[in-house]
């Protein structure tokens, strides 16, 4: 019904755009099968998708128009629309049975038919208005990289509204050696289902029906010049919704509605502490996840090549904001050479969230009488926090999904498990001929669970990708791609699986 209610919504802002003489409409059909040891895609199929390719066992048939906002006018408008449906295999969790008091097999798959994204959008001059749910590109990381750490494009797309530059533009008073991109937008979470579906029945508790606001202030010198330097923060805030805890029985020892109204959408949009707090009176409310990014661009001569060092230093509070995380965040470089090289892009990243500002946290506010008065703002405990069921959206992170996403928990525990983790990340990417290109994948991981649960040993994961796509000369809007996952270790599992994609594109004019 929700998905109903957002499409009506587009096609009454699509009616009261003003009409073109012309509108050029750019479509795919797509035909995905996919199999698995396990009930669950291996690691590098299912991330950096979507929430597409979850499943160990997949036949789908994904749709997909778009019309693109014409940059030759002051005043634009765009449109998309993509839809999936099809088979999933089931995947088993865990759940509490209350009348029994005994664990059960949880049986759960994806949608058969699922809204990936439907929006509108208009431009005006340089500003931009997007209601609907709509994927958006990092600015700071590639494609290929691991993923960035506020908003990887690794989930589904929440519906909301939001206006951002449609690009980088020109500071004024500055002849063009600094230029700034902004967005602000908020969107409403869709996985109450999803959560109550999955979450093992006992303890601990579950949060629906909440918000996020994200922002973001990029700023960059001039693209043209050999060196370029880009700098921003970025930050989504989870807020509002309906907190339900229970004890070890099942049963339900409170219900907790965090405020949503107009003052608290206008607090959401200044990051800051107070995770998850109730109190409207509080300078910030929600639970805020953020990056601060560093990136410098080495235009190598008139060869057309790239080479990117970058730096996302993550935060949860002033603490980590500060840098007081110590070597925490995601270490990148990245060359970029042609669309037709034999090697055309190379991703070499160290991610290490090990530090989190130190292994504690006490705040004498949150202890009313206490004696000791210090500070500890440690124990950021990246992505969880004591009022959300973690920074991601039906199951899958939001953010980086090197931290295992809530996906992998098969015991039906509704958060992050791992989140003090290091981390190695490598992919290679190029092309052989005009028909052929390749892709591979190889990621490193090692956790030791989280600030406040911490493993005695690590756990492991060595995720394998190795990717080949069929352009054939004759059919040039036809691409065949396939896939082959492999997955070793502790961490999220042994698990063996392919995926093939074969995907027709196309245009046309009305």
């Amino acid at each position: 019904m929700k998905q109903n209610r957002i499409i009506i919504a587009i096609i009454a802002a699509a009616a009261a755009l003003p009409a073109a003489a012309e509108v050029d409409i750019d479509y795919s059909a797509t035909i995905a099968a996919g199999v698995a040891d396990g009930g669950l895609a291996p690691y590098h199929i299912a991330t950096m998708e979507g929430g597409r390719f979850t499943s160990g066992g997949m036949t789908l048939l994904g749709l997909e128009a778009h019309h693109s906002m014409s940059d030759s006018t002051r005043w634009a408008w765009g449109a998309g629309v993509e839809v999936w449906g099809g088979y999933n295999r089931k995947a088993s969790y865990g759940h509490y049975d209350g009348s029994t008091g005994l664990m059960t097999v949880n049986w759960q798959r994806p949608a058969a038919l699922w809204l990936q994204q439907a929006y509108v959008t208009g431009r005006y001059r340089g500003m931009t208005l997007t209601i609907g749910q709509r994927e958006r590109r990092p600015v700071t990381v590639g494609r290929n990289s691991s993923g960035d750490l506020t908003r990887s494009g690794n989930s589904r797309p929440l519906p909301g509204a939001g206006l951002r530059f449609k690009d980088f533009l020109d500071v004024p008073l500055t002849r063009g050696w600094v230029q700034a991109l902004m967005e602000l937008s908020f969107n409403r979470s869709t996985d109450a289902s999803w959560i109550e579906n999955h979450y093992v029945g006992r303890g601990g508790f579950v949060t629906t029906g909440y918000w996020l606001s994200y922002k973001s202030l990029y700023l960059r010198s001039k693209p043209s010049q050999p060196v370029v330097v880009t700098l921003g923060l970025q930050t989504n805030c989870q807020f509002g919704g309906t907190k339900t805890s229970y004890d070890l029985q099942g049963n339900v020892t409170g219900v907790e509605k965090m405020e949503s109204d107009f003052k608290t959408f206008l607090k959401s949009v200044v990051p800051g502490g107070e995770s998850g707090t109730t109190n409207p009176d509080k300078f910030c409310v929600g639970n805020h996840v953020g990056s601060v990014d560093v990136a410098v661009d080495w235009h190598i001569g008139q060869t057309g090549k790239t080479l990117r060092a970058y730096l996302q230093n993550p935060f949860e509070d002033g603490s980590s904001l500060g840098k007081m995380n110590g070597w925490d965040g995601l270490w990148g470089l990245e060359y970029r050479a042609g669309e037709h090289d034999a090697v055309s892009n190379i991703v070499v990243e160290y991610l290490d969230l090990t530090n989190q500002s130190g292994p504690m946290h006490w705040a004498p506010a949150d202890n009313p009488g206490t004696k000791v008065p210090n500070q500890a703002t440690g124990a950021d405990d990246y992505y969880n926090n004591h009022a959300y069921n973690g920074y991601h959206t039906a199951g899958l992170s939001i953010g980086s999904p090197m931290v295992s996403s809530p996906l992998w928990n098969r015991d039906g525990y509704m958060q992050y498990r791992d989140n003090l983790l290091r981390g190695v990340h490598v992919a290679v990417e190029g092309e052989l001929t005009r028909e052929w290109r390749y892709r591979a994948v190889y990621s490193h991981r090692k956790a030791w669970g989280t600030p406040f649960v911490p493993r005695v040993t690590g756990v492991t994961a060595d995720c394998f990708l190795l990717e080949a796509t069929y352009v054939p000369r004759r059919m040039p809007r036809l691409a065949v791609r396939a896939r082959l996952g492999i997955d070793r270790g502790t961490l999220v599992g042994n698990n063996v699986g392919g995926l093939v994609t074969a995907t027709y594109t196309g245009n046309f004019s009305f």
